[in-house]
């Protein structure tokens, strides 16, 4: 009897977007919020440790966007070859 997980049979592309945004949620909480645990200096006016989680949700959304981008492309190009050999 073999187990299979939920990620078994997923594309490469949603398990690298996993493990980014589970790096970034890691980032965003202790001890992984050490390096960003102080006010200054300040970035675009916001101390530092806020500018800390505006850049982690900046790169969650920045790798749910490429993911999102992958897809449709996979699926432009799937429905593509369907239709040439429905030909």
């Amino acid at each position: 009897m073999t187990r299979t997980g939920r990620l078994t049979g997923a594309p490469l592309r949603h398990k690298l977007c996993l493990a980014a945004i589970l790096s970034i949620l890691a980032g965003m909480l202790w001890p992984g919020y050490l390096p960003a645990l102080r006010v200054e200096p300040y970035v675009l006016g916001l101390p530092f440790a806020y500018a800390w989680i505006v850049g982690c949700i900046a790169a969650a959304f920045i790798v749910l966007l490429v993911t999102y981008r992958a897809d449709r492309h996979a699926a432009a190009k799937q429905s593509d070859d369907s239709s040439r050999r429905a030909r």
